[in-house]
């Protein structure tokens, strides 16, 4: 009996384009392009806004260009890049992903504490009943201003 041919299934045209843009804004991402990387994977959200791959990579790159900020990334000032990533940020920190909730919440600390110094307002909400919340932000806020840990 002859075997048949291995067919791939078939890439819908939109999912080619997604995972081309994904791996654009990987390339630029890793090149330090934090800005032009933001905008591919923007569009990538346009075309399929709830991939999980694109949601998971929006929110690596928000991580990301935090950790390595600089106001010259930008134009404007660190705030401006604060101001671009935390609607992510808070997306994911809600989402309920255990680690990756505290580690989107710690990074959405990072922000508020970059447009604190600028002048501008806090982003994360404030209430008595987010107990666990005040431990992370207190952990983060002690190890990215340089405080020793208690």
């Amino acid at each position: 009996m002859p075997l048949k041919p291995v067919t791939k299934p078939a890439v819908k045209p939109e999912e080619s384009r997604v995972t081309a843009l994904l791996k654009q804004g990987q390339l630029l991402a890793d090149s330090g392009n934090y800005a032009s990387a933001w905008n591919l994977l923007e569009q990538a959200g346009v075309i399929q806004p709830e991939s999980i791959e694109v949601i998971d990579a929006q929110e690596r790159l928000a991580m990301d260009w935090l950790d390595n900020a600089r106001g010259s990334q930008l134009t404007g000032s660190l705030k401006d890049i604060a101001d671009k990533v935390l609607p992510v940020l808070s997306r994911g920190a809600v989402a309920g992903k255990s680690e990756r909730s505290a580690d989107l919440l710690a990074h959405m600390g990072w922000a508020d504490f970059l447009r604190l110094r600028q002048g501008v307002g806090g982003s994360i909400p404030r209430s008595p009943t987010d107990g666990p919340l005040k431990s992370i932000r207190g952990t983060f806020s002690r190890t990215r201003c340089g405080a020793s840990r208690s």
